[in-house]
């Protein structure tokens, strides 16, 4: 009865039914998140066998330290800072900016020091080409601001787009992998369906939305990157500790 009553005045408020709506779109990611590797796994299993699967998690191992750096922190303190002024848009475009800017150029010293270790270490060398294609997710989830969307409370579009990228790679592997040596095709199947999903979020943010991506400035660059140092520290220990037995 209290809990019929607290769920009525939920859904009786404006801010309750962004509550309701929010949980509800985060409650079908979740699902689709085990359902679709559900359809497809068993299928790379049998197709790519061992041998493909080890180098496909060798890759995500690595990319998994590489998106930590990425990520910089940046999903916690700028999905905070768009929070707090999300009404004035050109505070928030700044913010949007920076990030994305910072993101990318947090992108291109990892894949340079990337490039040097591939091209230095055998191991690495061995099993470039599947490297260098999963490193096409990063771009990916630079495109894909999920942070922006959890800030201003619009998590459908997450849900959306998040599915559309998980149809697009489902689609693809039935399609495409057809033999061992397809194992390639998985990590740029995943990689493809971030980015489509990542310009078609740019487009309602940028075109449908009307906030605006500035032009860097490295000073500006330099303090957001600062400003989340201490969350990436404590960001990437534990991810280097779980990917740490996978390499």
């Amino acid at each position: 009865m209290v809990g019929r009553r607290i769920i009525a005045k939920i859904k009786g408020s404006k801010d309750g039914k962004v509550l309701l709506s929010n949980f509800a779109y985060l409650s079908l990611l979740q699902v689709a998140g085990y359902v679709f590797p559900l359809l497809t796994l068993p299928y790379l299993a049998r197709v790519i066998g061992a041998s493909g699967f080890g180098k496909i998690a060798f890759a995500s191992a690595i990319m998994v330290w590489i998106q930590t750096v990425a990520d910089w922190g940046f999903n916690y303190t700028a999905t905070r800072d768009v929070a707090r002024c999300r009404d004035d848009k050109q505070r928030v475009s700044e913010i949007f900016s920076n990030v994305f800017w910072a993101r990318c150029l947090l992108m291109v010293l990892s894949f340079v020091v990337l490039a040097v270790l591939v091209f230095t270490i055998p191991k690495l060398r061995a099993e470039a080409d599947v490297i260098f294609v999963s490193f096409l997710m990063i771009p990916g989830h630079i495109l894909f601001p999920d942070w922006f969307f959890q800030a201003i409370e619009r998590m459908k579009y997450i849900t959306i787009l998040n599915l559309l990228s998980k149809m697009l790679f489902t689609i693809a592997v039935f399609v495409f992998v057809r033999e061992a040596n397809d194992y390639i095709l998985q990590p740029l199947f995943v990689s493809l369906g971030f980015v489509v999903s990542g310009i078609v979020a740019l487009y309602y943010i940028l075109g449908k939305w009307h906030y605006h991506l500035n032009r860097p400035v490295w000073t500006s660059l330099c303090g957001t990157i600062q400003k989340s140092s201490n969350v990436f520290v404590n960001n990437l220990m534990p991810n280097l500790y779980n990917s740490f037995s996978t390499i």
